[in-house]
């Protein structure tokens, strides 16, 4: 079957077209983008598809490329070799700015911090610069400048788009302030500390509201002063304190009579001041009353200690027997009635009793169990004699170094001496073999009565006989 001609010419033109178009047409695939959304500030590119015989973009330029810098729709016009006209548009949407405000220029204390609430809203917060600062849980940032600064915050919202602002943080000058370094005082001592003037208000750790403290305790004390520009500073100060010094006067607060005694105030200080003035460690005193002395430290703390002085004691005295007569030939043992500390004879020996073969002076000095010295002294003579016994008949026995004792006086060169008193009633009152040896008139400690005593001797004499001589002795008291 044929088709008629007029339809056949049609399709054949038709085909003859489609093959001119692409032949001469426009890539299908070209296109100069999607529309889009920037954020504010950002610019878009827009560039031509190819190398086409004409093409134009909307506002009539020929570039190769077009510049989209604020929203609305752009397009552009291709016409191909064939003389067909091609478009493509799209549609471009520029966000509003973010602006940010951190507010206007803020002023804080130099030691101080700050803290900044940003505006919320934005998805990240980018600090610059980021040195003394910590970051809050509620987005806050806490500033810790210490010289004037300009912190820049840039934020981004959830498009990635980003925005700027900034502030300046200045501080006001620090504030100088120094109550001391840390000391060492005595414990009876005091110590002061002052925080300047010029300040609005101060507030110790120990309440005081002065611009100074006076302390007399260890511990940490601190005060916060308040400048003009209401900004605070505070200064700490640790007091600690010395040992306390002891001392105590060494000695006895009774006095020998017409002994010079010395009060000892102890070794190892700087200084001593007694009452009257004396800087020493020793002080020696004749008379009773009171004595005091300060004694001062390396450390230069004090103490003080004093002594009252009460009393006398009696120095001993008359501890040696009468002066005496001795034979030439016999020795004499001489010693003091009583029992002392010390002893230093005359002669050089430091024992209690020495044996006297020669006439002249004995002195003795003794030191008394209280520490009283005393001095007496016995006067002996010689005489040539051969057993010419003497005893006196009476003694009193009052201490007063003439007579107290009833002994031999001169005992001369005889041996195996006894010798015995008797009451009236026989009892014997004393027995002694000491040649030396006398009754001071008591039995058993106990003062027996005046009256007369009968004595009884045994002797050997020079020739060996055995002798025996009695006598009686009348005691006054």
């Amino acid at each position: 079957m044929y088709k008629p001609l007029t339809v056949v010419m049609i399709t054949l033109l038709f085909a003859v077209c489609a093959n001119a178009q692409n032949a001469c047409g426009v890539d299908p695939a070209f296109t100069i983008g999607r529309d889009t959304t920037l954020c504010f500030g950002d610019s878009l590119i827009l560039r031509s598809p190819g190398k086409y015989a004409h093409h134009h973009w909307q506002d009539g330029s020929t570039n190769d490329s077009f510049v989209v810098k604020s929203g609305g729709y752009y397009f552009i016009h291709i016409t191909d070799t064939c003389g067909n006209i091609h478009s493509q548009i799209i549609h471009v949407v520029f966000r509003n700015p973010l602006t940010p405000n951190l507010g206007v220029t803020r002023i804080k204390c130099a030691n101080d911090s700050l803290t900044i609430m940003p505006p919320r809203g934005y998805k990240q917060y980018d600090w610059f610069p980021d040195y003394r600062m910590q970051r809050g849980e509620d987005e806050s940032i806490i500033l810790f400048p210490s010289v004037d600064t300009t912190y820049q915050l840039t934020v981004h919202d959830d498009a990635g788009c980003a925005g700027q602002t900034q502030i300046r943080i200045n501080n006001y000058p620090a504030t100088a302030i120094s109550i001391g370094n840390d000391t060492t005082i005595c414990p009876d001592g005091v110590a002061r500390f002052t925080a300047g003037t010029g300040f609005t208000s101060y507030s110790w750790s120990n309440g005081s509201k002065a611009n100074f403290i006076v302390v007399n305790e260890a511990g940490n004390y601190s005060v916060e002063v308040t400048d003009r520009n209401n900004c605070r500073v505070r200064d700490t100060i640790v007091v600690r304190t010395f040992p306390q010094p002891s001392v105590q006067i060494s000695g006895s607060t009774l006095l020998c009579r017409d002994q010079m005694q010395m009060l000892d105030a102890g070794a190892g200080f700087s200084d001593y001041l007694w009452q009257n003035g004396m800087h020493s460690e020793w002080y020696n005193i004749l008379d009773t009353g009171f004595y005091k002395v300060t004694v001062t430290d390396k450390n230069l703390c004090t103490a003080t200690d004093s002594i009252h002085i009460s009393g006398y004691l009696e120095s001993p005295k008359n501890f040696l027997p009468a002066d005496t007569t001795i034979c030439a030939n016999n020795g004499f043992l001489l010693q003091p009635d009583n029992v002392y500390l010390q002893y230093n004879w005359s002669t050089g020996e430091a024992t209690r009793s020495i044996e006297v073969k020669a006439a002249g002076s004995y002195t003795c000095t003794v030191l008394d169990w209280q520490g009283c010295p005393g001095t007496d002294t016995i006067h002996i003579e010689t005489r040539n004699c051969e057993s010419v016994l003497v005893f006196p008949n009476a003694f009193s026995p009052n201490q007063d170094g003439i007579n107290d004792v009833f002994r031999l006086k001169y005992p001369g060169s005889i041996s195996g001496f006894h010798l015995q008193i008797f009451s009236r009633l026989n009892q014997m009152l004393f027995d002694t073999s000491d040649l030396s040896g006398g009754w001071d008139g008591n039995y058993n400690g106990r003062p027996q009565p005046p009256g007369a005593y009968i004595w009884v001797l045994h002797y050997t004499d020079n020739n060996g006989k055995l002798q025996r001589m009695q006598g009686s002795v009348v005691l006054i008291r």
